[in-house]
């Protein structure tokens, strides 16, 4: 099954904030209206494809992976093996605080999220063995 969504608007917002770019430097430098950038990041105005491919530039990275991909996703390669890097994940997702706690509704998530990807979860520790 082919996947056709598009994650332009998602990606811009987050590699933006990931490279510690304020939105009124990352407009300026496009040379777009800081408001143009809001409606981006926001949803509610589609990024062209002009404007996708000189933003996947101004990143360095493929307009592909830009347009197609969810960045914000770990890839397989990159999944943690210690609890510290789960729990730094869990921080920068804002999943838990620095006192590594966690409330009852993100807690409700992460379990939500474990069952519906547990076959997964378990092939891939079978892997390692």
């Amino acid at each position: 099954m082919v996947n056709n969504e598009n994650f332009t608007n998602k990606n811009v917002k987050y590699l933006r904030e990931t490279n510690n770019i304020p939105q009124s430097k990352l407009a300026k430098d496009l040379k777009i209206d800081q408001s143009t950038l809001a409606k981006w990041e926001n949803s509610t105005r589609q990024i062209t494809l002009d404007w996708a491919i000189k933003i996947s530039d101004y990143f360095k990275i493929g307009i592909g992976d830009f347009i197609s991909k969810d960045l914000h996703i770990k890839t397989i390669s990159s999944i943690p093996t210690t609890d510290e890097e789960y729990k730094e994940i869990l921080k920068e997702k804002g999943l838990m605080d620095e006192n590594e706690n966690i409330d009852k509704e993100d807690f409700k998530k992460l379990i939500e999220f474990a069952v519906a990807n547990k076959d997964y979860l378990i092939k891939k520790d079978e892997t390692k063995e």
